[in-house]
């Protein structure tokens, strides 16, 4: 798939129940890679709560829906960032330049919501992608799972 060939579109609080059908598979491989953080009710329930943005990825031509990102607006206490919260997409999407096409959809959601900068927690394969968009790896994620929670 080429840069020309795919696109975002924004999703307006209106128009989700109409478009969640087309990301239940994403939704399903994103709660997935949360590593237990977060079930597709959730992300769901963040999109018509307000706390997230739903972007779709899509083929152009066909309109097929092939993935779809979540932002959010992060504030800090001395600035403001637009958080990447989730991306899942079909595989190979992200060649042949779409990853700079996105990244300019997501500079300007950034810029007109008045955030500083841009964060996300990527898995090890985005690398590929973030020293050529400019990204800077600023801090690294340490998990350990309890086999026994406390009540």
């Amino acid at each position: 798939m080429s840069e020309r060939g795919l696109n975002t579109a924004v999703i307006p609080m209106g128009l989700l129940t109409q478009n969640m059908p087309l990301i239940h598979k994403y939704l399903l491989t994103a709660a997935e890679l949360t590593n237990g953080r977060c079930t597709v009710d959730d992300l769901v329930k963040f999109f018509y709560t307000g706390l997230y943005t739903l972007w779709l990825i899509y083929i152009e031509e066909t309109k097929e829906v092939i993935g779809f990102f979540a932002m959010e607006a992060k504030f800090y206490p001395q600035k403001k960032l637009m958080c990447i919260q989730h991306c899942t997409t079909e595989p190979g999407s992200m060649k042949d330049g779409f990853n700079q096409k996105m990244q300019s959809v997501i500079e300007d959601h950034a810029r007109a919501n008045n955030c500083s900068g841009i964060e996300f927690i990527g898995r090890f394969g985005w690398t590929k992608y973030t020293d050529e968009l400019g990204y800077k790896k600023e801090s690294q994620i340490y998990q350990k799972t309890l086999s026994e929670v406390m009540p």
